[in-house]
C-alpha cells in the first residue's frame, strides 16, 4: 500500500479518498 499521508495533507479529503480507492484497485492488480 503506497504511503499517501503526505499528499493527504496537501489535498482535499474527497480527493484523498478517491486516490485511496484508486491505489487499492491498482494495488490488487500489481500484487496479484
Amino acid at each position: 500500500m503506497p504511503v499517501v499521508s503526505v499528499k493527504d495533507c496537501c489535498i482535499p479529503y474527497n480527493t484523498a479518498s478517491k486516490m485511496l480507492s484508486y491505489w487499492e484497485k491498482k494495488g490488487e492488480e500489481l500484487w496479484e
